[in-house]
Order: structure tokens, then C-alpha cells, then sequence
């Protein structure tokens, strides 16, 4: 965040004699003008230098790495839970347009209701929502097989952040 307005900062970069210059702009000074905020640039060297030196000092304490790990923990439980409440949702879904097809082929076989071509049209919108549904079950089965492969114990949240530090 830019220390004098609280606004982002953006990466850009210039190229002059064929180097490439990067640098960090408060994200303010470059929608407006330079006149909205007057922090100037900030070499991207020097900013994403003082971020690993963050990230290391951070890694090494470990009150932090204790309240990372259990964050994670939980975030992987509630990710878990929302994907089995949607899975429950959608499986009942597709199971009451499944139900309603039963009754409009019942109903288009015995000649009830009048027109069959509208219960014929009802027919393939519920044959396109079952489709969507089977398409979005499939993506949150994926998702809970993902989650499921992709739990983090203790040691392994250890040996990523010492990476930082080493």
C-alpha cells in the first residue's frame, strides 16, 4: 500500500536502451495524475527485497507459524463443507428434475395436458438443466478430490517457510 494515500501500488516498467526498468506507482497516481498522489516510484528490486526479508522474518517466528497452520486448517474444513453442501444441493436438484421428467414423459405418453409440444419444450429445458447440473457436480467432485490431496500438515508448512529463511 502507498504510505501516503493507502491506495495500491502497480507494477510497471519503462524500457530504455533495451533495459527494462521496473518499478512500483501508487495505483492513485496512475488512474488520476501524478498531482493525486505525489509518492514517487519505487524500484521493484528494492520493494520486492524488503518483502522477502518480511516474508523471512515472519517465517521464523513461530507463534505466527502456529496461527498460519491452524488458518489453513480451518480454511480447508470450510472449503470442504461448502463443497459437500453445494454436492447435497445439486444432487437433490438434479433428483426433483429428474422427477418432473418422469411426469411430462408420463404425461406426453397418455395424451394428458393439451399440447405435447410444449411439454415436449419443457422437456429438453430440463434436459439442458440436468446437463448443467451433472457439468457443475462433476467440477465440485474434482474440487473435493483436489482437497482432499491437497492437506498440509505441520512439517510440510515448516519446510516451505524455512525456504524463506534458509
Amino acid at each position: 500500500r502507498c504510505g501516503r494515500c493507502e491506495s495500491a501500488m502497480a507494477h510497471s516498467y519503462t524500457k530504455k536502451n533495451n533495459k527494462l526498468y521496473r518499478y512500483y506507482r501508487c495505483s492513485r497516481a496512475e488512474k488520476q495524475s501524478r498531482s493525486a498522489c505525489e509518492t514517487p516510484p519505487i524500484s521493484a528490486g528494492d520493494i520486492e527485497a524488503k518483502m522477502v526479508e518480511e516474508i523471512r522474518r515472519l517465517a521464523a517466528d513461530p507463534v505466527l507459524v502456529d496461527q498460519v497452520f491452524a488458518e489453513v486448517i480451518d480454511q480447508q474444513s470450510e472449503q470442504g463443507e461448502r463443497l459437500e453442501t453445494e454436492r447435497t444441493r445439486l444432487l437433490r436438484e438434479r433428483q426433483q428434475r429428474q422427477e418432473a421428467i418422469r411426469r411430462l414423459v408420463d404425461a406426453i405418453g397418455s395424451g394428458e395436458n393439451g399440447s405435447g409440444t410444449l411439454l415436449k419444450q419443457r422437456l429438453g429445458e430440463l434436459e439442458t438443466t440436468i446437463t448443467l447440473i451433472e457439468d457443475r457436480l462433476a467440477a465440485v467432485d474434482s474440487d473435493r478430490l483436489i482437497l482432499r490431496h491437497q492437506s498440509v500438515d505441520r512439517p510440510h508448512l515448516e519446510q516451505t517457510l524455512r525456504q524463506f529463511t534458509d
